[in-house]
């Protein structure tokens, strides 16, 4: 029950963001067809100020962690497993970290459940940030 409504939460958020001018959030598009309302810049930070790179390799953060999933490799081929579109994967992994775990990881493992640390504002930033990684080519 839960996640449906976080998926009509999200839909909601998507709506109202796609109304606003030059001044309003800005949003990203990957090509997987999903559209992540937030700051993509904003978000970067986020990534870098909360520690995410100390787990987690991200190049469009210069973060090299193998704690967790190595998100240049795995965002898109995670969210397909699970069966989630990309945006809503990337968001429930953040919130509730167990609710999908890749095989070759052990659930439990994430700190917290950054729903209740970070401001709405601060995680759909952050959630923009990665979906545009997660779209970006990998650097040689």
């Amino acid at each position: 029950m839960r996640s449906a409504a976080l998926a009509v939460g999200i839909l909601l958020l998507l709506g109202l963001t796609g109304c606003g001018g030059e001044d309003g959030p800005s949003t990203t598009t990957v090509s997987t067809g999903t559209t992540a309302a937030g700051d993509v810049a904003a978000g970067r930070e986020v990534f870098i100020s909360t520690g995410c790179g100390s787990c987690h390799t991200l190049s469009e953060a210069g973060t090299t962690g193998l704690t967790g999933p190595n998100l240049d490799e795995g965002l898109v081929l995670s969210a397909e497993a699970a069966g989630a579109p990309l945006v809503e994967h990337v968001r429930t992994s953040i919130v509730n970290p167990d609710a999908w775990v890749m095989p070759q990881f052990s659930g439990g493992v994430m700190p917290t459940n950054y729903e209740s640390e970070l401001s709405d504002e601060d995680l759909d930033d952050l959630v923009a940030f990665l979906v545009d990684a997660a779209d970006q080519p990998e650097t040689p």
